[in-house]
């Protein structure tokens, strides 16, 4: 085989218009990595071809990799070359394919393989017979690709390349440490600018490792970040597909450098995270309904407290109506849902919080009290379940109800509501069945909502507060789910007023179709 048909085509052939066009922002930056490449000053070529490589320019890419292939203003790098390539032929630019079939033609950077080889040749002979064709001079680009039409008689790690091209190898002996990197979580896409990378090393015992060389996309990292005891090392990605490398050297030379290839994932930077309506309510004093409550005020208070802290956890904003006492009359109360309907997008999430009392008529129907209520005219003055079950089908996105409401009855000081109404009736009434509601009540079956000075707060959302303050949090938890939280709340009302045997609370709920986070920790 003629020592021509192998040597790698290092000059960045630009081919005009008819086979690749350069974008005006691209064109004066390969202007200069040109200049300096034609003055023999290597480095500020590859460092100006990496910036329009950067930007997605196929011909820049081309040309660092071929930077990468010869070790000319950077580290010899054969799987930095091929990853150039590959960038550059996925483009379909056709210096690009002839260079990545020729590594697979050769096996380097690679494994060889001769059936991908030619598949990326013929692709290029297809670009380079067209431009032909229309006048371009391609000749020599044909005659390379069709002496490669054969398989190459040398065995795989072999290489016909020239010593003049092996700048920048290093030699490797067998008392060469041996470096392993460990693929991270989610190998081989990553999310986060900030990532740990460990690796093993491999070193006879009387000659230890002396030093360790990372690279990120070529460029070396500051040695005080790789930490030699736990063999990890953080590094800064950019947002981009990426490489990193780590190299190992004791008394007898450096190690073989091994490559680890990174695809960046955007979907985290592209999520659109929801927004947060909070619809708070609290009402301690009743215009026609005695006696007072006495937490339910600051139950609402300290509800939105802890949920504003939410922000970016995952929400990106959270927008608060609070309603108290003389504010939460039925019309204001009703305005404010139908505010929420106007508002939340598909992609939202509202909370709904109502600390006051719950009233039942006669036949057993459940009301939210309002604090201008009237027990004398309940369905004038109240909002009745198939009401509020209306207003919550108008909105939009994900509705989360937190109701710690009592109903009509002889109330007792120290509880919200007596125990005549089944809450799990209540709550499955007012879900309605639709998707992305949940209901989260304070009370079910025979039993009541409780509130002492003591706990400070009712005992309902004394535990839910609990919980978004991260009381719920299991080990590895990453956020907490509506049936996580349900989970904790029966278990911690249950320890709450344990030390009274007169009273007895389960929390009801109610909510369909699918289980999902409400924040993250």
């Amino acid at each position: 085989m003629k020592k021509t048909v192998c040597i790698l085509w290092l000059l960045c052939t630009v081919l005009g218009s008819t086979i690749a066009q350069q974008t005006p922002s691209t064109a004066q930056i390969m202007s200069k990595a040109a200049d300096y490449w034609a003055k023999q000053d290597y480095a500020q070529a590859a460092t100006w071809y990496r910036k329009a490589a950067e930007k997605g320019d196929a011909t820049a890419q081309n040309c660092l990799g071929n930077c990468y292939f010869s070790g000319k203003g950077v580290d010899q790098s054969d799987m930095y070359a091929l990853a150039w390539y590959q960038k550059a032929a996925a483009q379909g630019h056709p210096d690009g394919m002839v260079n990545l079939g020729y590594c697979y033609y050769i096996g380097k950077g690679i494994a060889q393989d001769y059936d991908t080889a030619m598949s990326w040749l013929q692709k290029a002979k297809v670009l380079y017979t067209r431009a032909q064709k229309r006048g371009a001079d391609v000749q020599k680009e044909l005659d390379r690709i069709n002496a490669m039409s054969k398989k190459p008689a040398f065995a795989q790690n072999e290489s016909p390349i020239p010593d003049s091209f092996a700048v920048g190898r290093a030699s490797v002996t067998p008392a060469s440490p041996v470096v392993k990197i460990i693929p991270p979580e989610g190998f081989p896409y990553f999310s986060e600018t900030q990532l740990e990378i460990r690796y093993s090393v491999d070193t006879p015992s009387d000659n230890p490792v002396k030093e360790v060389k990372v690279t990120v996309n070529g460029e070396i990292q500051p040695t005080a970040r790789v930490v030699q005891k736990g063999r990890s090392v953080t590094v800064t990605l950019p947002k981009h597909d990426s490489s990193i490398s780590i190299s190992a050297c004791n008394d007898t030379g450096w190690s073989e450098t091994e490559f680890l290839q990174l695809k960046w994932d955007n979907s985290k930077e592209n999520l659109i995270r929801p927004n947060l309506y909070v619809l708070a309510v609290g009402i301690n004093n009743y215009d026609h309904i005695h006696p007072p409550l006495k937490m339910a005020v600051k139950d609402m208070n300290d509800f939105v407290r802890v949920v504003e802290k939410k922000k970016h956890a995952p929400y990106e904003n959270i927008y608060v109506t609070r309603l108290s006492d003389k504010e939460a009359t039925r019309q204001k109360i009703e305005d404010e849902l139908c505010q929420l309907a106007a508002k939340a997008e598909s992609t939202d999430f509202t909370f709904i919080f109502f600390a006051g009392h719950g009233i039942k008529d006669t036949k057993d129907r459940f009301y939210l009290a309002p604090v201008d209520a009237n027990v004398e005219r309940i369905r004038s003055t109240c909002i009745d379940a198939d009401r509020f079950s209306a207003y919550l089908d108008d909105i939009r996105g994900k509705v989360v109800v937190f109701a710690d409401a009592c109903y009509s009855g002889a109330l007792l000081q120290g509880r919200r509501s007596v125990s005549s109404l089944d809450m799990q009736k209540v709550v499955s009434e007012m879900n309605r069945a639709k998707p992305g509601r949940y209901i989260y009540a304070s009370s079910e079956d025979d039993t009541v909502s409780n509130e002492l000075p003591e706990w400070d707060n009712g005992a309902f959302t004394k535990a839910l507060i609990e919980a978004f303050e991260g009381k719920a949090k299991a080990e590895g938890q990453k956020a907490l789910t509506t049936v996580e939280l349900m989970n904790f709340l029966r278990k911690r009302m249950k320890e709450i007023i344990k030390g009274d045997n007169n009273r007895k609370q389960i929390p009801g709920f109610d909510g369909w179709n699918e289980e999902f986070p409400l924040f993250t920790y």
